[in-house]
C-alpha cells in the first residue's frame, strides 16, 4: 500500500463517477464537489486497505463504518483494519487556499502508515490566495513536515482550471507529490 496505489485508485474512482467532470466544472458549489470527491476517495482508501474484506474499514462524512461512525479525529477520511492497530491511512481534503499547512499538521500529529493531503493550486491566478503551482505548494508544505522528521506526506494536488474531459481525464486536474517520505532525514 504506497501513495502511489491510492492515487492510482483514487484517479479510477474519480474516472468512474460519471457525475465528477461536471461537477467539478461547478466546484464552487463546494459541498456538492466534497461530497463527490469524499465519495471517491474514501472508495479508493478501501480498495487499497490490506487485508481481508471482514476487517478492512473505512469512515468518512456520508459513509458510515460498521460501528456507526462518519469521521475519525475529525479527519475526513480514513482507513484502517478492525484491529484497534492505528489508522493505515488518513485523509484530509481542503478546498480553501488557507488550510493546507494545518491539515499538513494534522495529519502529521496521527499515527498512520499512509497520510494524504488533497488541495488545490490555482495557475491561472484567478484566485490569488492559492498557490501558483504544485511546486509552491509542495514547498509550503515542507514547512510543516521539517518540524515532524521521519513523518511522510503525500500531495495530490488538483488544478481549479484543470479539465477532467480531455484525454488525460482526471490526470489533467490532479498530480501525486511526495512532500515527505517516511525515512529519517
Amino acid at each position: 500500500m504506497t501513495g502511489d496505489d491510492l492515487f492510482e485508485a483514487f484517479i479510477t474512482r474519480l474516472s468512474t463517477n460519471g457525475d465528477a467532470a461536471g461537477i467539478w466544472w461547478n466546484k464552487w458549489n463546494t459541498k456538492r464537489w466534497t461530497s463527490t470527491l469524499t465519495a471517491a476517495t474514501a472508495d479508493a482508501v478501501l480498495s487499497v486497505v490490506p487485508g481481508p474484506n471482514a476487517k478492512r474499514e473505512v469512515a468518512a462524512k456520508g459513509r458510515r463504518d460498521r460501528y456507526r461512525r462518519s469521521e475519525y479525529l475529525s479527519l475526513d477520511v480514513i482507513g484502517y483494519q478492525n484491529d484497534w492497530g492505528p489508522p493505515l491511512v488518513a485523509v484530509e481534503l481542503e478546498n480553501t487556499a488557507w488550510k493546507p499547512k494545518y491539515c499538513a499538521w494534522k495529519l502529521l500529529s496521527v499515527d498512520a502508515r499512509l497520510r494524504v493531503l488533497i488541495a488545490y493550486v490555482d495557475p491561472a491566478g484567478n484566485h490569488p490566495k492559492y498557490k501558483a503551482n504544485a511546486a509552491d505548494l509542495v514547498a509550503d508544505l515542507r514547512e510543516v513536515t521539517a518540524a515532524q522528521p521521519g513523518k511522510g506526506l503525500h500531495l495530490f494536488c488538483g488544478e481549479w482550471g484543470a479539465d477532467p474531459r480531455g484525454s488525460e481525464g482526471w490526470r489533467a486536474v490532479f498530480s501525486h507529490h511526495v512532500v515527505a517520505d517516511d525515512a529519517l532525514p
